[in-house]
């Protein structure tokens, strides 16, 4: 499948991102992460005539990655190709299973608690990309509400420690909305494409036995 690159489009970008639940607009307020101002594999021109490697918006299509086959729109990606990113998921993903069964072997191999993490990791991997509604060629990253880090992680871990110590470090980067912002509009569960949840379903099952 082709792999659109965004930030060379001329066509008018709109001020709000579509998920599964509707169209919804950024807060102002919140800084949220310019895309191309991440560091990434892709060559970036900058203001000042050099070039840098960033990262980029680019279109995936369903089934277009392997583990995160279910990701189908403008992602923030830093390899290139994407691909690339799609197998460091994976290892994470394999490296946290082993860990789980070390710390919470009650939850280990749990296919529903598997299916949560392996949806989050995808999720915040391949963030969203949002157009500025001036400039046509940046586009900010959608970030992760934190009731679906800690869900995510607490359900797979049964450690609540664990799981603020982990969602405090993604906040700190800015991955994860501060709990105290529910005005952000964020990524969380409800809002991610279905498709995402029944790939990942379908991956797990070769995972699962890889493991």
């Amino acid at each position: 499948m082709m792999t659109t690159v965004r930030g060379q489009e001329t066509t008018t970008t709109t001020t709000t991102t579509t998920t599964s639940e509707g169209p919804f607009s950024r807060a102002l307020d919140y800084p949220y992460r310019v895309c191309d101002a991440q560091v990434g594999e892709y060559a970036t021109l900058q203001e000042d005539g050099t070039t840098a490697n960033r990262a980029r918006c680019v279109s995936l299509d369903a089934g277009e990655l392997g583990f995160c086959q279910g990701i189908a729109y403008d992602a923030c990606v830093r390899t290139d190709p994407p691909t690339t990113q799609d197998k460091k998921v994976l290892a994470m993903f394999e490296r946290m299973t082993k860990h789980q069964a070390a710390i919470a072997p009650m939850l280990a191999g749990d296919p529903a608690c598997l299916l949560v993490m392996a949806e989050y990791m995808c999720a915040a991997a391949f963030p969203r990309c949002d157009p500025d509604p001036v400039e046509l060629t940046k586009y900010y990253e959608i970030p992760m509400c934190w009731e679906y880090c800690m869900n995510s992680v607490y359900g797979c871990t049964g450690e609540m420690a664990s799981a603020q110590k982990i969602c405090n470090a993604s906040l700190a980067t800015g991955v994860v909305v501060p709990s105290d912002r529910p005005d952000v509009k964020c990524t969380s569960a409800s809002r991610l494409n279905q498709r995402v949840v029944v790939a990942a379903a379908a991956s797990l099952v070769v995972v699962i036995f890889v493991i």
